[in-house]
């Protein structure tokens, strides 16, 4: 296959309705590019992608990706684009990057062009994962102002996985453009992405006595699509362009599928010695022995299952990289007497412990939260990135990722909650939808008094479950526990002093709930006879995470949650209350998407109560309902931070 095509193609096409960059040769800038300061479009943009090109070409040595760039650096922060990072495909040599060339150019004092070149001996190649490996550049004397360009190639005889282009970046462009010409022997399909407008055109193109399809797509004025709040993947939003090969089809030849259906994909992986040979269940029989003794007590299937999974998760060390080939040439039994392996090592040993012990299992592909959504349009496994094991028990199925050391069975890690994922059954693989989690709750009960010295001293409880819980176990294994407590009082409307603290069931049952207590205080401020009391010791919601004025993309609360906020004062002996908050009670959308409750209440023995409960109950919002939303929770944010007065 390597040579099925003997010519270079090229496109050539005029599109008079955009104002295009005047020279697409290296080093030809624009003097205007050059002076300029700030973006007006965009005023807060770090840099602007000036120009973007990327052409597909194909050549005896495969398929050839030709980029060109030229970004402009308008402040400190976009001096990042000068570190250039390209990834390839290097397993079987079935990717290479050349021609790369990167300059930088800046005007001096005088207003001369100053040009400096990117020596390619000091070019770095490093590998990420065994298969795939990176090219770094850092491009020389850049500066704010300066105008970065780099141009390469991307040479790759992996068929299945055309490079697509993306025409929307982190920062602005002013100018973006993509063009293949697909041989007549070549069938293809294309998909394109985002709302804003791109212009395709189609033409025939040949070279020599060869014709084919030509696709030209052009957009200009593209804004910036920069990470916010609760957004599972920017890119997923992002203006862009898939292709994908079918089949080829030399004259008089049976046709080479490239991409079939679904059932290929899975049949191909399946008999595929790097995955699906590795689950042959004649490979092992230590690993067998292994789980007769794990399972010789267990009562019933679901028994069986949470003990290997509980083996599995304990005994096995996740090295932090994805993929759904396990580690090269390394054998199932290796990676479990090894202890560590990547995320393909760790579930396809679960996956094959489970069937030992009879248990209907199958590997399942996932692409990750940060990866991108899945496109079941397109039947490739190029896309997946993950590899989990789906577990089949009378009515109950299950999805296991035994990867993360601070996850319980019962849930799927958080990175995994990305709508669906493909279940490589032999018989009948299928797509199935990420069932909704369970709620995760978040309890914080306070229980304060004022002291004579106008001290507040404070006891906290706190409980959290599900999602919430392991991200309480992960920022506790990341900075260990003092250091934990500490962040999570950093968002307290007052400083805080830490008395005592202490965690229950850190580690001991990852399916129940983490609780921390916490002694602690603060100064409280004076103002004549008036004594202010703020109540908000770090909740979620006391600050407006949506601070757009407008988003162009959905908001993913990703897992539903509750959070429950109870703050209780005794208030001190000959004391008048001046000032409680009110009431107050939100309701968002007609489906209760979002729901607020805000009471107080001053009791008789001498307390003010305020109990507050904020419920994510849907966890997709659509960008027509950001405004509202907004709105929501600047009133959330509001109540959160209202005070208690007292007079003396």
């Amino acid at each position: 296959m390597k040579t099925f095509v003997s010519s270079l193609w090229a496109i050539f096409f005029t599109f008079t309705a955009f104002a295009q960059p005047q020279s697409h040769h290296l080093g030809e800038i624009e003097p205007e590019y050059l002076k300029m300061t700030t973006y007006d479009a965009d005023p807060t943009a770090s840099a602007l992608v000036l120009m973007s090109r990327g052409e597909v070409t194909f050549s005896d040595e495969g398929i050839v990706l030709m980029v060109h760039k030229r970004i402009k650096v308008l402040n400190k922060d976009g001096l990042s684009f000068a570190n250039l990072i390209i990834p390839y495909y290097a397993d079987e040599k079935l990717e290479h990057i050349d021609k790369l060339k990167a300059r930088s150019y800046k005007l001096d004092a005088e207003g001369k062009v100053v040009e400096s070149k990117f020596d390619n001996k000091n070019l770095l190649d490093e590998d990420i994962d065994g298969y795939f490996r990176q090219k770094k550049a850092f491009i020389p004397n850049v500066v704010e102002g300066s105008v970065i360009e780099y141009t390469y190639e991307l040479t790759s005889q992996r068929y299945g996985a055309v490079h697509g282009w993306y025409f929307q970046q982190s920062e602005p462009v002013l100018w973006s453009e993509y063009s293949i010409c697909i041989p007549s022997v070549i069938k293809a399909i294309t998909l394109q992405q985002g709302t804003h407008e791109v212009i395709e055109k189609t033409e025939s193109c040949f070279n020599a006595a060869t014709a084919g399809v030509g696709y030209h797509w052009i957009a200009q004025n593209l804004p910036a699509m920069r990470p916010e709040s609760y957004v599972n993947n920017i890119e997923d939003y992002m203006s862009r362009i898939l292709v994908r090969i079918q089949t080829i089809r030399f004259p008089g030849q049976v046709p080479i599928i490239i991409m079939g259906d679904w059932q290929k994909t899975s049949t191909d992986l399946l008999q595929s010695q790097y995955f699906g040979e590795k689950l042959s269940l004649l490979i092992s029989p230590e690993l067998h022995q292994i789980v007769n003794t794990l399972t010789a007590n267990a009562t019933d299937p679901k028994a069986k299952m949470k003990a290997i999974y509980n083996y599995v998760h304990t005994q096995m060390a996740w090295n932090g990289d994805e993929g759904i080939y396990p580690t090269m040439r390394q054998s199932l039994k290796k990676a479990h007497d090894l202890h560590k392996g990547n995320a393909a090592d760790i579930n396809l040993l679960l996956t094959y412990m489970l069937r030992a012990a009879d248990i209907e299992a199958d590997p399942a592909l996932a692409s990750t939260l940060n990866n991108g959504a899945p496109v079941p349009a397109y039947p490739s496994s190029t896309q997946f990135n993950q590899v989990l094991s789906y577990v089949h028990i009378g009515n109950e199925e299950y999805l296991l990722d035994a990867t993360e050391p601070m996850t319980p069975y019962t849930l799927l890690a958080q990175k995994n909650l990305n709508q669906q994922v493909f279940i490589l059954d032999k018989k009948n693989p299928r797509w199935m939808p990420i069932k909704a989690p369970k709620v995760s709750k978040n309890v914080t009960l306070i229980e304060a008094s004022v002291l004579p010295n106008k001290q507040l001293k404070m006891n906290v409880q706190k409980s959290e479950t599900n999602y919430q819980a392991v991200n309480v176990r992960e920022t506790v294994a990341e900075l260990k526990e003092q250091s934990a407590v500490k962040e999570m009082l950093e968002g307290a409307a007052f400083p805080i002093t830490i008395d005592s603290f202490g965690f229950t069931n850190l580690t001991e049952n990852l399916e129940d709930a983490v609780k921390l207590k916490i002694k602690c205080s603060t100064e409280l401020p004076e103002s004549g006879d008036f004594i202010t009391i703020g109540y908000n010791l770090n909740h979620p919601f006391a600050q407006n995470p949506f601070k757009a004025s407008e988003r162009f993309y959905p908001i993913d609360f990703i897992y539903p949650s509750e959070f429950t906020y109870n703050f209780i004062l005794n208030l001190p002996a000959n004391s008048k209350v001046e000032t409680i908050p009110a009431p107050l009670k939100l309701s968002f959308s007609g489906d209760n998407a979002l729901l607020f409750n805000f009471t107080t209440e001053q009791t008789t023995d001498g307390k003010i109560q305020i109990n507050t409960k904020l419920n994510i109950n849907r966890t997709l919002l659509m960008p027509e309902e950001y405004a509202d939303l907004r709105l929501f929770f600047d009133k959330v944010a509001e109540k959160m931070n209202e005070l208690i007065v007292l007079k003396q």
